[in-house]
């Protein structure tokens, strides 16, 4: 017994070491937690500041002040090159400084066609591109969008409440079927009038069956049908009629058309240039050999390069290339994402009139069909779908990631509207 004396304060010390060496190696997990933390409460505020600030932009507008001097806005070189004049710099706290401190919580806006030098009387009717730029603590966040002054617009920050947060917004059913490895969805919501296949996901998605209250509203705030006039060529009166060589670049703010012929090479895309493509072909394949590039998206410079094609009652679009930078893709028929396609680095608007089938993976993207869509075994998309029949996620490895970046950016797509119209 004598040899086991003190035995007790031995274990007590042991055990003690063994807690300390685990709350050490805590530490440093709870201080990366209280960081990612801190960085989402910013982009946040950072986002509630960029919207505060267009918001006010559109109030402005709609109060029509004659003749008055815009001396709140900043120049979009202001917003471009982040060197913001102090009488420019709106801060949503009750005190301005004159350096823009790193705890300031503030907004800076543009708006294209008026200078913060001159007067100006708002002209009903004119759309006007407004950039807002929000920041907390060093974080910035950027809001582009049109604005039509004296109109309805589609693209006001309020708009469609349902699609603003959805990740997935189908007016018939959302449904996860086959297999038996769980498909991952993250954020957002889910909103639909039927959805089935739910116990077979994981993540934090919200879900909302549509009640039979709510169900003709949810119908009529519901925009996936293509305006008739996007795939009339006479709505483009400045198209150039080309010959496609194997490769094709388009200057910014020219608009190209040819028909029955392929781009065999890279084709590339700039700030509001247009590429309307037509064919009788029913599978037509758009660029199998190069790549398809937009511009980079930045202040001041919003307008992504639009490819419009339109092809024969149930045909196919078929991408099988790797696209990326700012593109809006507008089609008549289905848009087939071959497994050979991706798109990235950038932000994308893909609009059909049919069915759009992914079997790639996405990211960054903005997903309209007016009929199904489906994304197949492997895929994975990071944006927003709407659909509005139904949204098929084949079950096998699929991910899907909300994020809005693509409808801040662009605003709603004026192209679409609703079945109503």
């Amino acid at each position: 017994m004598k040899d086991q004396r003190g035995s007790v304060t031995v274990i007590a010390v042991v055990m003690l070491l063994f807690l300390m060496i685990i709350a050490v190696a805590w530490l440093p997990m709870m201080t990366m937690e209280k960081t990612a933390a801190s960085s989402d409460y910013r982009e946040q505020q950072a986002w509630y500041a960029a919207e505060a600030g267009y918001k006010r932009a559109v109030a402005e507008l709609e109060a029509g002040k004659t003749n008055s001097k815009w001396e709140w806005l900043s120049s979009g070189d202001d917003l471009e090159n982040g060197t913001f004049d102090e009488k420019n710099i709106l801060e949503i706290q009750e005190t301005q400084t004159k350096a823009v401190e790193s705890s300031a919580i503030w907004y800076a806006v543009a708006i294209d066609g008026i200078s913060k030098d001159k007067t100006y009387s708002p002209e009903a009717g004119k759309t006007y591109a407004i950039t807002s730029v929000g920041s907390c603590q060093g974080i910035r966040k950027v809001i582009r969008k049109d604005f039509t002054l004296g109109e309805d617009d589609e693209t006001n920050i309020d708009e469609g409440k349902y699609l603003e947060q959805s990740l997935i917004y189908a007016g018939n059913k959302v449904n996860v079927k086959g297999g038996n490895q769980s498909v991952s969805i993250e954020g957002g919501h889910i909103i639909s009038q039927k959805i089935t296949g739910n116990d077979k996901w994981q993540g934090n998605t919200t879900i909302h069956e549509v009640t039979d209250s709510e169900f003709n509203k949810f119908l009529a705030d519901m925009r996936t049908k293509i305006k008739n006039s996007v795939f009339n060529i006479d709505s483009y009166p400045t198209l150039e009629v080309i010959t496609p060589d194997d490769s094709l670049n388009i200057p910014e703010g020219k608009s190209y058309y040819f028909k029955n012929n392929n781009v065999k090479g890279n084709i590339v895309g700039s700030y509001g240039s247009v590429l309307f493509i037509e064919s009788d072909e029913k599978d037509y394949e758009l660029s199998s050999w190069g790549s398809i590039k937009g511009p980079v998206i930045k202040s001041g410079k919003n307008q992504p390069f639009t490819i419009i094609y339109k092809g024969p009652k149930d045909g196919d679009l078929n991408l099988k290339t790797i696209i990326s930078g700012g593109i809006k893709v507008i089609s008549n028929v289905n848009i087939v994402f071959e497994k050979s396609s991706q798109y990235s680095n950038g932000l994308a608007m893909f609009l059909s009139n049919g069915n759009v089938i992914i079997n790639c993976n996405l990211s960054k993207v903005f997903i309209s069909a007016d009929n199904d869509v489906h994304l197949e075994e492997g895929s994975g998309l990071t944006g927003q779908i709407q659909a509005w029949n139904e949204v098929t996620l084949q079950k096998l490895g699929n991910t899907l990631k909300f994020d809005d970046t693509v409808l801040k950016t662009y605003g709603f797509p004026k192209e679409l509207e609703s079945h109503e119209s």
